[in-house]
Formats: C-alpha cells, sequence, structure tokens
C-alpha cells in the first residue's frame, strides 16, 4: 500500500541542495590538493574481479578453439580416407602428422592435391595452414599464456583465441564441402559421402 509522503517532506527534496559542510571538519583541508595527481599510478590495474574474469574467458575461448579444431581434424582425417583412399587408421596416423608439421616438405603432395581439388587453391592452404600453426599453439604453448596480469594482453589473447574458432569453422565447412565434391566426382552419392565419411570419423574417434 502506497502510504502518502508529507509535504514538509517533498518540498525538502525539491529544494536545491546548498553548499552543506556540517560533515566537513575543520581539520580536513583539501585546498592544496591535486586532482588526478596518483591516478596514473593505478590506470593500469584492474581489480582482481575483472582480471579473474577475463581469465574464465579466455580459457572458455581456448575450449571452444580446440573443440572446432578437432573437429577440422576429423574432417581432414575423413577427406584422407575417402579421397585419398586410404583405410582409417592410415588416414588418422597422417592426419595428426600434418596437424603437428603442415610446413614439411614431406607433405607436399597432399597440399598440391588439396591447392588443385580447391576453387580457393592456394588461399584455402595458405589459411588451412596458418590455422594449423594456430591449433598447435593451443594445444602446447597457450597455457603459459594465462600468466599474463595485464587485462589488455588477456584479451589480446581472447581475440587470438576467437579468431581461431572461427577460421576453424570456417575451414571444417569448406573442407567438407570439398570433400563432398570430390566424392560426388568419383561417383559416389552425397548421402553415400556423407555416411561413410561419419563412419571414418567415429572408427577414429574410438581407436
Amino acid at each position: 500500500m502506497l502510504v502518502p509522503q508529507p509535504v514538509e517532506s517533498v518540498e525538502y527534496m525539491r529544494k536545491a541542495p546548498e553548499n552543506d559542510d556540517r560533515d566537513l571538519l575543520p581539520e580536513y583541508d583539501f585546498s592544496k590538493g591535486i586532482q588526478g595527481r596518483y591516478a596514473g599510478r593505478f590506470a593500469d590495474v584492474a581489480p582482481d574481479w575483472i582480471r579473474s574474469a577475463a581469465v574464465y574467458d579466455a580459457q572458455w575461448w581456448t575450449g571452444q578453439a580446440l573443440a572446432t579444431a578437432q573437429l577440422l581434424e576429423a574432417t581432414i582425417v575423413a577427406y584422407l580416407a575417402l579421397v585419398h583412399r586410404l583405410d582409417t587408421k592410415r588416414a588418422g596416423a597422417l592426419a595428426s602428422r600434418i596437424l603437428e608439421a603442415p610446413e614439411a616438405k614431406k607433405f607436399a603432395a597432399f597440399w598440391r592435391h588439396l591447392r588443385t581439388s580447391s576453387h580457393a587453391g592456394v588461399e584455402f592452404e595458405s589459411r588451412l595452414k596458418e590455422v594449423l600453426n594456430e591449433r598447435n599453439w593451443v594445444v602446447h604453448k597457450s597455457f603459459h599464456d594465462f600468466a599474463l596480469e595485464s587485462v589488455d594482453d588477456t584479451k589480446r589473447l581472447i581475440e587470438r583465441l576467437r579468431h581461431i574458432f572461427t577460421e576453424s569453422a570456417t575451414l571444417n565447412s569448406e573442407l567438407h564441402a570439398l570433400l563432398l565434391e570430390r566424392c560426388a566426382a568419383a561417383g559416389m552419392a552425397r548421402t553415400e559421402a556423407e555416411r561413410r565419411a561419419g563412419e571414418v570419423v567415429r572408427e577414429w574417434a574410438a581407436a
């Protein structure tokens, strides 16, 4: 229930505040104070909860980046198995070696075949190599960057992880489409290609 407010209280609240120094004791002298004198000293220091939240975000994006990188790896395994006609075990082993050293010369034949098969050509190859190198950073080195105390540094780390996540997902879709295209060129129906790719991935994941 609303209780009517006394007229005196309403009128009091409507008055503009006057210089009320009742709480300012005589010994408080700020006449020689310099505004912002110590502000720079604390400019780069964020509260603990902000740093903790930033680190949590970075850890979350690390998980997302790793998940999409694993999906991309699975598609590479399926591509090797169906397009290069390798059994699942050999396809998985080769995919693992390519992921760990995408620039190695011994995989030149794979990249050449992928480059000639893709509409994007050299650009697709370059993007895929870059994201595989970034995937290796996430797997092997990203943990060390969580020691950063600067919120700005952590934000840059998050942006890097978000880029890996986005680019991995995009490349995975493009490679999957290329896989279906190559299977269709070999006379395999789309549904059959999807089914066999799923079987390869499940067999590889269970190994």
